[in-house]
């Protein structure tokens, strides 16, 4: 598997670069891009403490549904690892617009405590959440929502 590092670097311009991980496909930095011009998924940018750099990502399931209609053939196509060339080059300078104006994942502050209210409600929304008629990913989006809620304040 290649480290975050190797999945940054681009060789060309006209290359686009995507990895399997787990069941999503990601697209990182000039490939983010490429990707967002053509589909409009939600880029995320995340900061790498051990790199000290900022990278975007771009994450969906069906890299088939980003292939067709776009006159598009993988130049490599492996189990894990796609890459393909574009019909014209990725500009630079308007890639790092377009990063640099993307905002980072925001890391909310810990709650120091949490009060006998807020206790209240979590074991509310917890007790009226439906887990056996939900699928796992909405399970999953549920916690998430529970624990920004928490980290914010607005719960």
């Amino acid at each position: 598997m290649a480290s975050i590092n190797e999945k940054i670097k681009h060789s060309s311009v006209f290359r686009v670069n995507l990895y399997k991980e787990g069941v999503f496909w990601l697209a990182y930095e000039q490939s983010a891009y490429y990707v967002w011009l053509l589909k409009g998924y939600k880029p995320t940018k995340k900061r790498y403490k051990k790199m000290n750099k900022e990278v975007v990502q771009i994450g969906f399931s069906k890299v088939d549904a980003l292939l067709e209609n776009q006159n598009i053939s993988a130049v490599t196509r492996q189990d894990a690892f796609i890459s393909f060339n574009t019909i014209i080059p990725i500009e630079i300078s308007k890639f790092e617009i377009w990063k640099n104006n993307l905002t980072s994942a925001a890391v909310a502050a810990k709650p120091t405590a949490i009060n006998k209210n807020i206790q209240q409600e979590i074991i509310e929304s917890i007790s009226f959440f439906d887990c056996i008629n939900k699928t796992p990913v909405e399970a999953m989006l549920f916690i998430n929502e529970l624990k920004i809620r928490i980290n914010y304040g607005n719960l």
